[in-house]
């Protein structure tokens, strides 16, 4: 059996995708401000896009849901967050 490169190639930017969309949705609630800012932004100002899309995930939804869980504040977020993983998981 022939492994095709092309294929690895993609494997390897969904994996990394997936993982990268998953640390930012993590990084909604970060203790640290900075961390919290950049992964608002990268939901905010859709990059997130071309990594769901490599990754299989449904982008809009994922921001859909990241708009809904950055209204709000402590427990509630770390509660919605939690649910988008879980859907990420499934």
């Amino acid at each position: 059996m022939e492994i095709n490169e092309c294929e690895i190639d993609e494997k390897l930017a969904a994996s990394i995708g997936r993982k990268l969309v998953i640390q930012a949705i993590k990084d909604l609630t970060s203790d640290d401000k900075d961390i919290k800012i950049s992964a608002l932004k990268f939901f905010a100002e859709k990059y997130h896009k071309r990594f769901c899309e490599q990754a299989g995930i449904p982008a809009e939804e994922i921001h859909a849901s990241v708009l809904e869980a950055v209204k709000h504040l402590g427990v509630r977020r770390k509660k919605l967050v939690g649910d988008i993983l879980k859907e990420l998981d499934k």
